[in-house]
């Protein structure tokens, strides 16, 4: 006779105090797996992800307690990977941001709460400043920029 180890599939509800649900998780084999869902007590989704094997993989969105999307950060083996993106509670882009193996790298630009003009740019390698980072007025007019060699300011324009 041959005997199949199963492994052991739930998907676990937890509440908020009102009866609304909380957190909606998958556990396979104890280790959490799949789809995990969080929740305001109001009811509306406050954070979605995959979990596989225990790690954070793929997509990562937060919600302000609204509905409307606050962050998405990419993930790969549990590392930040990817472009990560965050919003203002109006949806409008407020910084973004691309990450390698939970390392910056690459141009981060923060805006102004309009969207259109840009608070900030400046540039990571492996997690360290690197080269010019410029900062502007809310009338998108340059105010200063910093020259960077591994996270420290070499060179200061101020207009």
């Amino acid at each position: 006779m041959k005997h199949f180890l199963s492994p052991l599939l739930l998907l676990l509800p937890f509440f908020h105090e009102n009866g609304s649900i909380d957190v909606k998780r998958n556990f396979v084999g104890g280790v959490i797996q799949g789809k995990d869902y969080s929740y305001y007590a109001n009811g509306q989704l406050a954070r979605e992800y995959v979990t596989k094997n225990g790690w954070n993989e793929g997509e990562y969105r937060t919600y302000y307690e609204d509905g409307q999307l606050a962050e998405t950060t990419g993930y790969l083996h549990g590392n930040y990977n990817g472009r990560n993106a965050e919003y203002y509670a109006d949806g409008t882009l407020k910084l973004e941001i691309n990450y390698t193996n939970d390392q910056k790298n690459g141009t981060e630009v923060a805006y102004y709460p309009n969207g259109k003009k840009k608070k900030w740019e400046k540039v990571y390698f492996l997690d360290s400043l690197q080269g010019w980072a410029s900062f502007y007025k809310e009338t998108g007019k340059l105010t200063r920029k910093e020259y960077y060699f591994n996270d420290y300011v070499e060179k200061v324009e101020q207009d």
